[in-house]
Parts: C-alpha cells; sequence; structure tokens
C-alpha cells in the first residue's frame, strides 16, 4: 500500500513540473559575458529549475565574435561546453559568419552543429516556445 501510495504521489507531483525553454543569442567575444552567461549561467539556472521541480532546456546560437570559444584549439573551455552539451544543451552556429571569417567546420567541437544562417536559427528555435536571452 505504501508503494502505490508513493507512486501516485511521485505521478501527481511530476504533472505540475513545467519545462522551461531558452535560447542564448550569443554574439560576444568577451570571456567575461561569456562565462557569466554560459558556463555559470546555464548550470545554476538548471540547478534552479530542477530544484522547483521543473527542467530547463537549453540552446544557443553562436555567430559574432564568439566563434573562438568554440573552436577545437579552446582547450580552457572544452570540459564546461562539453559537460552543457551532456546535460541536453544544443549548439548552433552561423555558417555563413563562418564562412566569411574563413572558419571551417572541423574547426568546432563536434557538439556544435551548423546551422544556415544565425537569422534562420533563431527563428527556428523561438518558433517552437524558446525565450530569447541575448548575449554581447
Amino acid at each position: 500500500m505504501f508503494k502505490t501510495t508513493l507512486l501516485v504521489l511521485l505521478l501527481l507531483s511530476s504533472l505540475d513540473a513545467k519545462e522551461y525553454r531558452v535560447l542564448y543569442n550569443l554574439t560576444t567575444d568577451k570571456e567575461k559575458n561569456f562565462e557569466a552567461a554560459i558556463l555559470q549561467g546555464i548550470p545554476n539556472l538548471k540547478k534552479y529549475y530542477a530544484s522547483q521541480g521543473d527542467t530547463l532546456v537549453v540552446a544557443v546560437v553562436i555567430s559574432g565574435g564568439s566563434y573562438g570559444f568554440f573552436k577545437k584549439e579552446n582547450t580552457k573551455d572544452r570540459e564546461a561546453l562539453e559537460s552543457l552539451e551532456k546535460s541536453g544543451a544544443k549548439f548552433e552556429v552561423c555558417s555563413v559568419g563562418m564562412a566569411k571569417r574563413k572558419i571551417p567546420a572541423d574547426a568546432m567541437f563536434p557538439f556544435v552543429k551548423l546551422a544556415f544562417n544565425k537569422t534562420a536559427a533563431l527563428i527556428e528555435w523561438q518558433s517552437r516556445g524558446y525565450a530569447l536571452i541575448d548575449v554581447e
């Protein structure tokens, strides 16, 4: 009887759980802004929502000055970014900006996916209900 009651309570509590979606429009080349919003901010927000019984789903669109943070040569942030990816964060990079800067796709971390361009990526994520946060 106790197991059944506990199972019913768990199921009922999960019905109240909410899923929040956030989309970071990452354009900064400033390490301080990148660390605050992405490397520290995302894990902190995920913990906060988990403590409320909710989940946070994260997408990051990379463009402007932020390409360097996602290049394989950036060994400093690789572990933290891989951890975010393993926690479900999705990373997309503007292929038009990469072409302009002559950055080959294989220069990026393998978990970074190519988007047609930044605008299309932002439209697609927002059409799925993601709240937009600019990180400049």
